[in-house]
């Protein structure tokens, strides 16, 4: 398979696992009526995505440096979203809700250590690497932009049914066509000790800390508040989305 195709798949899955990151916030303010919940309680289920993140982002980790089957691990990560997309759908109780956000961790977790190394390494062998990388912030930057976008149609299940089929498509065609397509070195031994020890990967690690945590509470938090001034779930979504743009405008420019 041409490695420029292989590169697309990447950016598409690396694009679904944005948009089911995002398509979520305008809906938040629906969800806390349906359970009753309270601003509390609905932000406790909200982080179940990134608790589940980094405990399966190792092991999934792991077995691409070791086994490799990226296609594999990649198709796993789509049908966990898709799985998590069904949660949410059907959704009656905040615990189904907390499941469904857990899978959406999951399959993010399995993404990013999947696609990400073996777009890198498609990468490695152009003469034009600037414009093909460029391409992975692309399709993070058009995820995180559609996905507040496709939040805000129809009712409150609408989204997810969207995302639903997006991902699982994703899934086969990862499946299918990236299969035979791997990391050509599968086992790297790291000291991983020596490299938290270096001062500038520490300050770089607690500056994105806090960023996330910030745009963690604003993500929950915002969407509920702009629900009690009576704004429908299409402004909310409209706001994430030229923030969203903002986002991706400012990466490139810093």
């Amino acid at each position: 398979m041409h490695r420029l195709n292989i590169l697309f798949i990447c950016c598409l899955v690396m694009f679904t696992d944005m948009v089911g990151y995002s398509i979520i916030t305008p809906s938040i303010p629906l969800f806390a009526k349906l359970f009753n919940a309270s601003d509390t309680a609905i932000s406790f289920v909200f982080a179940a995505y990134p608790v589940a993140f980094p405990i399966f982002i190792l092991p999934f980790g792991f077995l691409v440096d070791r086994v490799g089957r990226n296609h594999l691990i990649i198709g796993l990560g789509m049908f966990s979203l898709a799985a998590a997309c069904l949660s949410l759908v059907l959704a009656e109780s905040i615990a189904i809700f907390s499941i469904g956000r857990a899978f959406q961790g999951i399959g993010s977790a399995a993404s990013w250590v999947a696609a990400q190394p073996l777009a890198a390494q498609q990468i490695d062998s152009s003469k034009k690497k600037g414009l093909e990388i460029s391409s992975i912030t692309i399709a993070y930057g058009l995820g995180m932009i559609l996905g507040p976008l496709l939040g805000s149609i129809g009712g409150l299940r609408m989204p997810f049914y969207i995302n639903f089929f997006l991902a699982a498509g994703v899934g086969l065609v990862a499946i299918i066509w990236l299969k035979g397509a791997e990391l050509s070195e599968r086992i790297m031994k790291y000291d991983f000790m020596a490299i938290i020890r270096r001062p500038g990967i520490i300050v770089a690690c607690l500056t994105i800390m806090f960023l996330y945590a910030s745009l963690g509470m604003m993500e929950v938090l915002f969407p509920l508040y702009m629900d009690s001034l009576s704004y429908a779930k299409a402004s909310i979504g409209m706001l994430f989305l030229f923030l969203s743009i903002f986002l991706v405008i400012g990466q490139p420019a810093t």
